[in-house]
């Protein structure tokens, strides 16, 4: 069996290419003859019309669909491209290298014509990042699952919060929606099995494609950019998006969107979490700061850290004053979080995804 070779590393799954109709050469005809009108592209609903009017090509167990916009007055072909149309190199996801795939399926049968560079210098949305990792059994994606519940931020509105899913398609974890306006604050992302989901949803081309790729227990996470608004907000000094800016995002600048979602949806991942108190003294801040390390670590509880704090003291009645001294400070500037370390697993994977 073939190994995954590029697990932990973050990668493009699928995005939305969009094209104005004057930098083509041609462009299938068929696609639309009811241009849909759209002041801005990043409105959320051009998302429900584009599942509604759209052509669709069907290739070997996986499908391209296109369709036509007014964007701002402009026509353009917006095509919905994914890790499919790239077949064999689908856990590769959409690179530098696999986008040449897209690019000659789209040629070859007609559903657009340009030049290489102007199709990688067309605007792109929805742009979905994807990072895929293994544990050995299910029992450990299990708990992984259940330490992002019980962290969660919790929400009464219908699309925040986590929303759990467990069935015979798939079983995981989403946050968030696909079709939002909200994008910055409320990132959609998932996390999901991916052997499961190929062998269910997807088992006719994961058997065509897959068949000698060791995929078991593996499973996936991704985040969606919504629009440039949303790509902006992660500082990355980088002022346009297009294909070919997404493309050659570094691994350091996917991993800061991926980890950006998850701490958008997820609390801190700690056992105390220290108020903000500019009025303590050098001495005092100084206790704070090892009572935090030595805690949070997980490697001592605040009963052990007190004791390691006082033991040199040999004056009782000193010692008991230094005693009550730092559980006061303690007890006023110490709120108890939820968090509970899990195996060293699951913990390596929490921090494999910047997770805090």
């Amino acid at each position: 069996m073939l190994k995954i070779n590029n697990l932990t590393e973050a990668s493009i799954d699928s995005l939305k290419i969009r094209i104005p109709l004057f930098s083509l050469d041609s462009y299938d005809l068929d696609i639309t003859r009811d241009i849909q009108q759209f002041a801005n592209y990043e409105f959320d609903v051009i998302d429900r019309e584009f599942k509604t009017n759209r052509k669709t090509y069907e290739f070997d167990n996986y499908k391209l669909t296109a369709n036509i916009f007014r964007v701002n007055g402009i026509d353009c072909l917006i095509l919905l491209v994914n890790s499919k149309q790239v077949g064999y190199k689908y856990f590769e996801g959409i690179t530098n290298d696999t986008i040449k795939i897209i690019y000659n399926l789209c040629i070859h049968n007609q559903v657009m014509k340009c030049s290489y560079e102007m199709f990688r210098q067309s605007a792109v949305t929805d742009i979905d990042i994807k990072k895929d990792f293994r544990f050995d059994t299910l029992p450990d994606y299990k708990q992984m699952l259940e330490g992002m519940k019980v962290m969660s931020v919790k929400s009464n509105l219908r699309d925040k919060g986590h929303r759990s899913f467990n069935d015979k398609g798939n079983l995981g974890l989403e946050f968030g929606t696909r079709v939002t306006t909200s994008a910055i604050s409320n990132p959609f992302t998932k996390v999901y099995f991916k052997q499961k989901e190929l062998e269910t949803n997807s088992f006719d081309f994961a058997d065509r494609y897959l068949s000698d790729v060791d995929y078991k227990n593996v499973f996936r996470i991704e985040t969606t950019i919504k629009d440039k608004r949303h790509f902006d907000s992660f500082k990355l000094g980088l002022n346009d998006l297009t294909l070919d800016v997404i493309l050659n995002l570094t691994t350091e600048e996917k991993d800061i969107i991926l980890a950006n979602a998850f701490n958008r949806h997820l609390l801190p991942r700690k056992r105390f979490v220290i108020s903000k108190n500019e009025e303590l003294n050098p001495t005092d801040q100084s206790y704070l700061s090892i009572i935090t390390s030595l805690v949070n670590a997980g490697s001592h509880d605040f009963d052990e850290v007190l004791n390691l704090l006082i033991k040199d003291i040999d004056c009782r009645k000193a010692k008991s004053r230094k005693k009550k001294q730092i559980t006061t400070l303690y007890n006023n500037n110490y709120k108890p979080n939820i968090y509970h370390k899990r195996a060293e697993n699951v913990e390596k994977f929490y921090d494999q995804i910047g997770w805090n």
